[in-house]
């Protein structure tokens, strides 16, 4: 893979130990872990800290976490001396929770007293890998930034569909119940016999409640003819 400059300019500045926080549209390549004696431990003999998503952190939260890692750690520097390595866009997912407890609350990250003090170098990566259509790019950032001109408005209006489209075409919702109620009636009507798969998970707490939460279903409905999306890319290359 070609890094572009800005990339470049990352690494070189991750490699110099300097905290780093990078942003970017969607497909400009940010996605580079966070897990109470463990967790002492680990505060004190960790060198680098990786967050990604960060927009979905709220303000307090960081906060909390860079006083958590100066306190635990004795070390009167931004998050006790480690080195924070930080990606995300704050034009795309919101903070997973926010606190109601005050109006003045720190919504974002971004909005944290110690956000300017964490990083040494902050950088928007601008090429786009994920789309190669200047056209989609540029309609696709308008969007993003809330800056649709009427090129662009005039492109998706060009896009729309007057009367009803195939059954064949996939469909997207905005809201989950939506899309169970398409799917159960477009399975019901392949008239074939249905099976269920059911997952079996087990380990430890509270990790094993958080795949209650995620995308993948803990019982799957599938039939001759259902049409099949895979929740995550396959690697042909390697037989998986």
């Amino acid at each position: 893979m070609q890094w572009t400059d800005q990339q470049l300019q990352v690494f070189e500045a991750i490699e110099r130990r300097e905290s780093v926080f990078v942003t970017g549209s969607a497909g400009t390549g940010k996605t580079m872990v966070l897990d109470n004696r463990t967790v002492i431990k680990r505060w004190k003999t960790v060198k680098a800290l990786v967050i990604d998503e960060i927009s979905m952190v709220e303000g307090e939260l960081f906060d909390k976490l860079e006083y958590i890692a100066r306190t635990i750690r004795q070390i009167d520097e931004p998050w006790g001396g480690i080195q924070l390595l930080v990606s995300g866009d704050f034009l795309q997912l919101p903070p997973a929770s926010v606190s109601k407890s005050s109006d003045n609350r720190k919504e974002f990250a971004s909005e944290a007293d110690s956000w300017d003090s964490s990083f040494q170098l902050e950088v928007g990566l601008k090429t786009v890998f994920r789309q190669s259509d200047p056209e989609l790019i540029k309609l696709l950032q308008g969007i993003r930034s809330g800056e649709l001109n009427a090129e662009g408005l005039e492109l998706l209006q060009q896009r729309r569909c007057f009367e009803e489209p195939d059954e064949a075409v996939v469909r997207l919702f905005p809201r989950i119940a939506d899309v169970n109620r398409v799917n159960d009636m477009r399975l019901k009507g392949l008239g074939e016999e249905t099976i269920v798969y059911e997952a079996f998970d087990k380990g430890e707490k509270p990790w094993i409640d958080q795949l209650n939460r995620g995308m993948a279903p803990t019982k799957l409905q599938l039939c001759v003819g259902a049409r099949v999306m895979l929740l995550k890319n396959l690697n042909v290359k390697a037989g998986w």
